[in-house]
């Protein structure tokens, strides 16, 4: 079980004026007419949340933990006030959550409700039932002593944390907001990001605080918060991966003009370097402004926009800090060392896990995680420097650089891990090479700061507000679970693998996938794929003690290793993959579903249903160009072709052995042409990614894709994805291996990556029952 950190006293930090105690005497402190959220006034927003603390009081929520899982919006404020009037405390939950993922979290921290909207049409709360035996794994109950809101951390640092905050502390810390950044009732404040993010949570108490006129849009909608920012927004909140999507999306417009009445815009939740700082001002005019803390802590430094790249500011009024060298000594000016803060009197200091530089005027520098940090002899390397230098590069959208800690002490590993961005507008050229990346960082970084090895990725996995997430640690689950996972299907084909794969006292916890990689011998990507999909079936758990496998795991191997001499199932060819690469060789002989394309609709008419049903989706236009790239016989050329005879297209088939369809064969003769890989010509009308956007290449690179469509153009993914948690439909995942297509696993990443590139993006699910099954639009910015 995982500790909680329940907010301790920090009245000691409150200014000499009185500040309110709830946040609903925030509201009630405003007149009637003053604009508050997205367009409604103090009394409406009053009117609301009066209706939400009725509906919740009916409901008995006094005293109980609650989820509150709703869109962004001046309904999620009501719903939170509402619950926090009616005496519940709020679990805020991502509205993007999948059940799996927010039943077990609400029903561990020892919830049982969740409100999902306070419109009668939408329901007022679901009944939720509580697990019977919730994963030891999971968050500690909560049981607040006042009406609080409760926060789960990110993960960075091991496995997610229940975080109570009091109101009175989200106000202590608004008020930081509004003072250090002149944050008032005049202002229009915008704040694009997840609202059950701590951060963003910040910035909504400190607009109910000062009475700001606030935008709360969706998360991601690019074109609206760059519209907002040159035409109102005057204080903006972003974090820093939103800000360099908004700056990759503004490169790629030739009409961007510098917004009038943008004066402030803050950036908390990771690291401001030197080349988002440097291309945000030449984009804006203005600087970027800082702030740094936790979930647990609150604020506890801020900055203006003029110091140094990675600079984080002075602690705020009422914040004690030290920097500590690895002995647990007290370190002055001018050197580097961990970071702990007290946030009030008698508090006890609070490890921040965080390396950072103090210099001679009182200024932190953060320098990286320490679980990431790296040492080299007698001198650190802080992992932020070497991302930033990366993505100076024009064709680096993101980097994540991952230690791999060695057994000898000062001799450790830097990788480093490229997301691919184009340069600039219309250009769909190949990504850097590692080659390329590694000579471009020796002119910039210093002979002891280079990485062992760069590695180019298609997506860098990111948390709720964007942020590019740690590599992730496993550690095995309960013995129960690894026993009854002997026995079924496809889940003991994953078990087995990990088995033979010599993994069973690597999984402690202790190590993330690259470092159980380099131990193992193994191919890292198709491990860190293997260890997810291990994990979505329950066989894995997240974080752990470092310990050893324990004596009830080690007992129960002995039935594992009995049941895997009985059954050998897929995983000789899964053990094939993850040993020598997706690349190495054609899969093992024998193995089930042995072809290489991606799992196919059962019937020829669902086939078809689904190509009529794409087609009307892409409306396309007549005489189009089209591209398909596709592990089947272009059903969607043919069809197209068919009905439109001015059209022509290319055929692009991957991983497999099929016939173009007879009627490209015959009817569309000398419209349109084959083979691998696609042709460079610009300007298509069309593209057509169908079962083969998992993989292989080029179908697993739907950006480059959707950057040779005209302005106008559409791209349609037609796919089927796995679900964002675990349960046994993430089982399907090591069918994808054993094929070596597991690109884009999932929905989200994939559709916030054709986002970055500025398309309008939605979501369609076919008719054939096939619930992975999805169609994804993507329309290139006109």
């Amino acid at each position: 079980m995982t500790d909680l950190h329940p907010d301790r006293s920090r009245q000691a930090r409150s200014s000499t004026t009185e500040q309110p105690r709830t946040l609903r005497s925030c509201l009630d402190a405003h007149p009637s007419d003053v604009p508050l959220f997205d367009g409604r006034t103090a009394a409406q927003v009053r009117d609301l949340a009066d209706l939400a603390a009725r509906r919740f009081a009916a409901c008995d929520v006094a005293g109980r933990l609650v989820g509150l899982r709703m869109a962004n919006g001046v309904e999620w404020v009501a719903a939170l006030l509402g619950l926090l009037e009616a005496g519940a405390h709020p679990l805020l939950l991502a509205a993007d959550s999948p059940e799996p993922e927010w039943h077990r979290l609400l029903t561990v921290a020892g919830g049982d409700l969740l409100a999902t909207g306070i419109d009668p049409a939408q329901g007022r709360l679901r009944q939720v039932s509580a697990d019977a035996t919730p994963p030891a794994s999971g968050v500690e109950r909560v049981v607040p002593s006042e009406p609080s809101v409760v926060i789960m951390t990110s993960g960075s640092t091991g496995v997610p944390k229940a975080v109570v905050r009091s109101q009175r502390s989200l106000l202590v810390e608004a008020a930081h907001y509004r003072r250090h950044f002149r944050v008032g009732r005049d202002d229009v404040l915008w704040i694009p990001l997840p609202l059950p993010h701590a951060y963003a949570l910040s910035w909504l108490s400190c607009a109910l605080l000062a009475g700001t006129d606030t935008r709360l849009p969706a998360p991601g909608a690019l074109g609206e918060l760059e519209n907002g920012l040159r035409t109102e927004a005057t204080v903006a909140a972003l974090v820093p991966s939103l800000t360099r999507l908004l700056l990759h999306r503004r490169r790629r417009r030739a009409d961007a003009g510098g917004p009038a009445p943008l004066r402030t815009v803050v950036v908390g939740a990771g690291a401001v370097d030197e080349p988002l700082a440097t291309e945000f001002r030449q984009a804006y005019g203005i600087g970027l402004s800082r702030v740094y803390g936790s979930t647990e802590t609150g604020a506890v430094c801020a900055a203006g926009p003029d110091v140094p790249a990675l600079c984080v500011g002075r602690p705020l009024p009422g914040v004690d800090h030290r920097v500590l060298d690895e002995a647990g000594r007290p370190i002055g000016a001018g050197g580097e060392g961990l970071l702990e803060v007290r946030t009030g009197t008698g508090e006890s200091w609070q490890a921040t896990g965080d390396l950072v530089f103090q210099d001679e005027q009182g200024r932190l520098t953060v320098l990286g995680r320490q679980a990431n940090a790296v040492r080299r002899g007698d001198r650190w390397i802080a992992p932020s420097e070497v991302e930033s230098v990366f993505r100076e590069h024009p064709g680096v959208r993101e980097a994540r650089v991952t230690a791999i800690r060695s057994a000898t002490a000062g001799e450790d590993g830097l990788l480093v891990e490229i997301e691919a961005g184009s340069a600039g507008e219309g250009d769909a050229a190949a990504p850097p090479g590692p080659a390329d990346l590694m000579s471009f960082a020796r002119e910039r970084l210093a002979a002891y700061k280079l990485p062992n090895e760069v590695r180019v990725v298609h997506r860098l996995a990111r948390g709720a507000s964007g942020k590019v997430v740690a590599k992730p640690r496993y550690r095995w689950a309960e013995s129960a679970v690894l026993s009854e996972a002997a026995r079924a299907h496809r889940v003991s084909a994953t078990l087995f693998a990990l088995r033979d794969l010599g993994l069973t006292e690597l999984l402690t916890g202790s190590l993330n996938t690259e470092e159980i990689a380099r131990r193992a011998g193994v191919a890292p990507v198709e491990l860190e794929f293997l260890l997810d999909t291990a994990a979505g079936l329950g066989l894995l758990v997240p974080g752990g003690s470092g310990r050893l496998v324990a004596d009830g795991v080690a007992l129960d191997l002995q039935l594992i290793d009995a049941e895997a001499r009985t059954s050998r199932l897929a995983r000789d060819a899964v053990v094939d993959v993850v040993r020598a690469g997706a690349g190495s060789s054609t899969p093992a002989a024998g193995s089930p579903d042995t072809a290489a394309d991606p799992p196919r609709d059962p019937t020829p008419p669902a086939l078809a249903t689904r190509t009529v049903e794409g087609l009307r989706l892409l409306d396309p236009p007549s005489g189009a160009r089209v591209l398909e790239v596709t592990t089947r016989d272009g059903r969607y050329l043919a069809a197209l072709l068919r009905r439109d005879t001015a059209a022509r297209g290319h055929l692009v088939q991957v991983g497999t052995t099929a016939e173009p369809a007879v009627s490209l064969r015959t009817e569309a003769a000398g419209r349109v042409t084959y083979a691998a890989p696609a042709p460079d010509e610009p300007d298509l009308d069309l593209c057509v990614i169908s079962d083969a956007v998992h993989g292989p290449r080029p179908g697993d690179e739907p950006l480059r894709l959707f950057q040779r469509l005209r302005p106008g153009g559409v791209l349609l993914v037609d796919d089927r994805f796995l679900p964002e948690s675990g349960g046994p439909a993430r089982g399907e995942g090591l069918d994808w291996l054993v094929r070596r297509g597991f690109s884009w696993p999932q929905l989200a990443p994939l559709l916030a990556a054709l986002r970055a590139e500025g398309a309008e993006v939605s979501v369609r699910h076919p008719s054939t029952g096939a619930s992975a099954g999805a169609f994804v639009i993507a329309v290139a910015p006109g």
